[in-house]
C-alpha cells in the first residue's frame, strides 16, 4: 500500500471490510487481537487506530496512552 489517507470516522460495516481484507475480522470475532502498542485485548467496540505498515494492518485501541502514540507513529 502506497496511498497514505487519514480516516476520521469509519462504519461498522466498512471496518469489517477493512479486517476483512487483512483477513482479521475471524481473529477479532474470536478475540484474539490485541493493541499492537498495550497489549490489550481489542474489541470491535474498543478500536482505536489503523495503522498500514506494507500488507499489515497495525490495530491499536482507545485508550488515550495508545492513541497518542499512534498519531506519533502514523508519520
Amino acid at each position: 500500500m502506497s496511498e497514505k489517507i487519514d480516516v476520521l470516522a469509519v462504519r461498522d460495516r466498512d471496518l469489517r471490510r477493512i479486517f476483512d481484507r487483512f483477513k482479521l475480522s475471524e481473529k477479532m470475532d474470536k478475540g484474539q487481537l490485541t493493541c499492537e502498542l498495550c497489549s490489550g485485548l481489542l474489541t470491535w467496540e474498543n478500536i482505536g487506530a489503523l495503522l498500514v505498515r506494507g500488507e499489515t494492518l497495525l490495530v491499536c485501541c482507545s485508550v488515550s496512552e495508545c492513541l497518542e502514540e499512534a498519531v506519533k507513529r502514523k508519520g
